[in-house]
């Protein structure tokens, strides 16, 4: 039963957000359409699939009922995904792929993260995390205890872990990411490439403790 409740709620999902990005006009409405309901159904489709990765057996009663049905709703909700980056896609080439610095990937260390370095007690966890997709992210807030704050950026092109992880660290110029040679293996940090865990620990570290050295 706890299978068939969790593709009940992704059906039900599916029909209350049929075209989240239909109407929007910028990436900063796309990004509140998504986040302020849509993302609902990519949630319910990680609970589905879980849930019948353990589960699903032929052993189940109705078994071949609910294979069918399953499989509709597991077509519908590719339709879904394949009309949501149809639209994002149509919406990029129209208004730009790069949205406003604010939402920027490439702008979340020097924005967000280095103030809070510079404060009194100049005391920051922060924590990289890959393919940690919105709708997991909030569902960590919800979880965690005391005040917690979610806000929702672009992610940089191609969304390829060496991307995604290295322009975490401080390597943006003048709003400019340059790679390290022509490959998507890293970006220029000055003098040095930032690669690896090591390298974007290095980076962070001269953009941010140069008041707490000596």
């Amino acid at each position: 039963w706890g299978l068939v409740r969790d593709a009940a709620r992704l059906g039900q999902l599916l029909a209350e957000h049929p075209a989240p990005l239909k109407g929007c006009r910028s990436l900063d409405e796309a990004l509140a359409s998504y986040t302020g309901g849509a993302c609902q159904v990519d949630r319910a489709h990680r609970h589905f699939e879980q849930e019948r990765l353990q589960l699903w057996t032929p052993q189940l009663p109705h078994y071949q009922a609910l294979e069918r049905g399953f499989r509709r709703l597991r077509r519908a909700y590719r339709d879904w995904l394949d009309e949501l980056t149809a639209a994002f896609n149509d919406l990029c080439s129209k208004e730009s792929f790069l949205p406003e610095p604010r939402l920027q990937q490439r702008h979340l260390y020097d924005q967000v993260v280095h103030p809070l370095t510079q404060a009194p007690d100049g005391r920051v966890a922060f924590f990289m995390v890959d393919a940690l997709r919105f709708e997991m992210a909030a569902e960590l807030a919800e979880s965690l205890e005391g005040q917690v704050h979610l806000k929702a950026r672009y992610s940089e092109l191609p969304s390829i872990t060496s991307v995604g992880m290295n322009v975490l660290a401080p390597v943006c110029r003048d709003g400019n990411l340059t790679l390290d040679g022509s490959s998507f293996s890293g970006f220029r940090a000055g003098e040095y490439s930032v690669h690896n865990p090591q390298q974007r620990v290095r980076a962070m570290a001269e953009r941010s403790l140069e008041r707490h050295t000596g």
